[in-house]
Parts: structure tokens; sequence; C-alpha cells
């Protein structure tokens, strides 16, 4: 009974099969063994703590040698049980299996000691073993009632988190909240059946994976979000009491949370609209009227050589001068509008700065390839970042680093210059690179002490 018991906690239920044949074999064994050693013993003995020179019958060695088996049984499955389980469950649980695991080897120990005739001295230690791990068994059951409770008390540290921390992701709060770190959170947009994450990309909630879980958050049917977390907050019923109080604790904040989401998607649909829109104009001044200019330059150019007359010479020279400045000009407006460059890679899209700097100008780019909206944004923010350091740091020397840090592009832009860099009113500069980090779910940072220099840095999430 006592196996049962402890092979079926939490809930009651012994989920495999070994564990429900082990527990039957356990009751046959005793009924049977113990039914007919009553029937054939007289007068009938303490089988494990009794006299060592008293008469057993048959049954009471093959009764102890089946209880050893099974025992050994008993711990092979604890202990697989505890390996099978994931990191928040052996935390909870731990020591409640290993008190389990000391209890069948203390009672196989005993069932030896029976067959082999030990000495009542040694059975009295074995008894003595037996309460003690009874005893921790009972610490086991009381420590994990006393993490429920301080994890209970969590709900109010994550309240107060969310309403004094308002720049940590909310996915962050809960995981925290729920000690599940592989927690995902997955919005469902407005008016659609889209999910999305807190950066505003698709992020569809799977609709199953071994050893995760759903839970869903809002009304039945069309729920706000869902959280897909570690399958143990939902197997057992104390656990599952705290992932409904956490949800409800903070379903405010996951609503603003998922209309920021929302909106990210929305203004990211935005931005990819747009970006494909510069890229269509970026083309099409390249092959239509770029070329036409280019082509016109060349036969001015061929005119000047046929004609002596210093008057046509002198208009036709300023026509091509003109022509000139006019294709320089639209070179900078496609450049401005979408750098082609940027369909061989963002290294490719930045060297016009090196060539152009009047300031030693130094990158370093990983040789990676991200996303077309990441690294157009990654483009404009390393762009107005170097032209302020151009116009206004005063500096020697500009560095620019491109890395991938778990998933995500980090750019850092940094000088020696005067720094003092800040936000001032009716400036676009730091603020237009802040909102296209913000409107891509990235950081926006900088470091300007006077005469420091100023350190610049962004990351971009990638999914």
């Amino acid at each position: 009974m006592l196996a049962h018991l402890l092979l079926a906690y939490p809930d009651g239920r012994l989920r495999r099969r070994a564990e429900r044949r082990t527990v039957v074999a356990l009751y046959a064994v005793v009924l049977v063994t113990q039914g007919l050693r009553t029937l054939t013993e007289d007068p009938l003995q303490p089988q494990m703590a009794g006299d060592p020179d008293a008469e057993y019958s048959v049954w009471a060695p093959v009764g102890s040698v089946l209880a050893i088996v099974l025992a050994a049984v008993v711990v092979v499955l604890v202990i697989q049980r505890w390996r099978c389980e994931p990191p928040p469950a052996r935390r909870e649980r731990g020591l409640f299996w290993a008190a389990v695991a000391f209890i069948g080897a203390v009672f196989a120990a005993g069932s030896l000691a029976a067959v082999a005739r030990a000495p009542a001295a040694f059975h009295s230690a074995m008894l003595l073993a037996y309460t003690c791990s009874l005893l921790v068994l009972g610490g086991a059951v009381l420590l994990g009632s006393l993490r429920v409770q301080i994890a209970h008390r969590s709900v109010s540290r994550m309240l107060t988190q969310l309403s004094s921390d308002r720049e940590r992701p909310l996915r962050d709060v809960l995981a925290e909240a729920l000690e599940d770190p592989t927690l995902t959170l997955h919005y469902r947009r407005e008016n659609s059946d889209e999910y999305v994450n807190e950066s505003g990309f698709s992020s569809p909630p799977p609709l199953w994976a071994e050893g995760r879980a759903r839970t869903p958050v809002g009304p039945p049917g069309k729920p706000l979000a869902y959280l897909v977390h570690d399958a143990f907050l939902v197997e057992w019923p104390r656990r599952r009491e705290l992932l409904n109080a956490v949800v409800a604790a903070a379903m405010l904040h996951l609503d603003n949370a998922r209309l920021q989401a929302d909106n990210r998607a929305k203004i990211r649909g935005i931005t990819q609209a747009e970006a494909a829109t510069r890229s269509t104009i970026s083309r099409a001044l390249h092959d239509g009227s770029q070329h036409r200019l280019s082509a016109l330059q060349h036969l001015v150019g061929r005119a000047l050589r046929h004609h002596d007359h210093a008057k046509v010479v002198q208009e036709l020279h300023t026509i091509q001068q003109s022509l000139r400045m006019a294709v320089n000009d639209l070179r900078e407006v496609t450049q401005g509008i979408y750098p082609s460059a940027l369909d061989r890679g963002l290294r490719d899209a930045l060297d016009h700065l090196i060539q152009q700097s009047p300031i030693p100008l130094t990158l370093e780019v990983a040789p990676t390839r991200w996303p077309a909206e990441v690294e157009l944004t990654a483009y404009f923010i390393i762009s107005e970042a170097v032209g302020n350091a151009q116009k206004h740091a005063a500096a020697s020397q500009i560095i620019v680093v491109i890395t991938e840090v778990e998933g995500r592009l980090a750019l850092e832009v940094r000088d020696d210059g005067r720094g003092g860099a800040c936000d001032r009113p009716g400036g676009r500069g730091l603020r237009g690179m802040r909102e296209r980090a913000t409107v891509h779910g990235g950081t926006f940072t900088i470091d300007s002490p006077p005469q420091g220099g100023t350190t610049l840095k962004v990351v971009l999430p990638c999914a």
C-alpha cells in the first residue's frame, strides 16, 4: 500500500504500465505468501524482525525474496521517474523521490536480513533506518508544500515587478514567477487568428510538443494569448493553481502586451510594404531615368568632340556638367530609398560609408545574413549614427561593430569625439534611430559622457 501511494504521487494516478504491474504484483505477493504463511505456520512468527532461531514455514523466505525483487523494481522505477521529469519537477520533488528510493532500499535490506537469519540487533537497526526514512519522506512532502506556498507569494512579487519595471519583457516576468525559463508567449492579433510574439514576428503556438502544454488566456474559443510551458505546471494540482493565479494576476498586463505586439506586427507590415515600395522605386529609377540620363551624357560628350564653335562648346559643356549632377542626385536618391547593395549583404551596403567618410571609419561585420527588414533598419540607424558623428562629434575615428547575439542582430557605433550627445528639442537624429529600433521590438541605448566619446548600442530581434 505504501508503494502504491508513493508511486501514484502527486495526483493519485499510476502513469506507466510498469508501475501498475509492479503495484499489482506487490498486492498479490503480500496476499498469497502471507496468507499461506498464516495457514501453515504454527505458531505464527514475526517474519522480518522476529526471532532468528524460530521455525519459519517455506512461505516466509519466499515472501522475503519476492519482496527484495519487487523493492528493487520500485527503486528502479523511482529513478526512471526522476530522470524523466523536467528540471522544475526535479527541483520540486527531488527530495521526495530520494526518500522513496531510501525506503525501498531499507525494505529490501530488511527482507534480505530475514532470509539470511541476521541477528536481532541488525533487524533493530533496519527498523530504525525505516523509521528515519519515513521521517525524511514526511519532511519532503512538507518541503514541497512550503515551496508551493513560497511560489504563490511570487504572484505579488510579479505584480510589483510589472508595475515598477515596465521595460522588462512580460515573458521574462512570467517565466520567473512560474520557475519555467522555457515559457513562451504567443499573442493573437486583433480580428485575426494569426499569433505573434512580443516583437511582432509571426509565432503560432505549437499544437502539440512532448513535455509541453498550452494554457489559453482569455475567453474560450478566441483567447487573447497562449502560454506554452512545461507540462509539469498542469500535471500537479498545486502547480496548476499557481499557474492559474499567475495568469489571472497578469491578465491586464497580458492584454496590454498583446495590443503592443499587434501594433508592432502592423508597423512591421507597413515597414515591409515601405521597403518593397522603396525597392520598386529604386529599380525603376535605376533602370529608367538614370540609364537615359547616362546615355544622354554620353551623347553630349561625343558632340563636344565634333563641334569647334566656342559658344556651342561652352553650352554643351554646361549641359554635360548639369547632367552629371543630375545623375549623381538620382544615384543618391536611389541609395536613400533602398540601397541596392543590401541585396548582397549589410557589409556591402555599408562600404560606401567608408569611401565617403572624411573621418577614418572601421567596419567589423559578422559574415551573417539577417532578415531583409532587420538589415534595412540596421543600415539606416548606422548611416544616421555615422553621419551624426561626422557632423557633430569632432572625432578622429569611428568604429562600427555588427554581431549576432542569441539570434539577434547587435550593432554598436562608437567614436572618440566630444560626447555629450542627447535628444534636443526639435532634433530628429537620436529620436529617429530610437523609434526605428523600437518599432522592430529592439532596444536602443546611448552612452555619451562629455569629452568621453559616444557609444550607441542597438539590438534588433530577428524572429
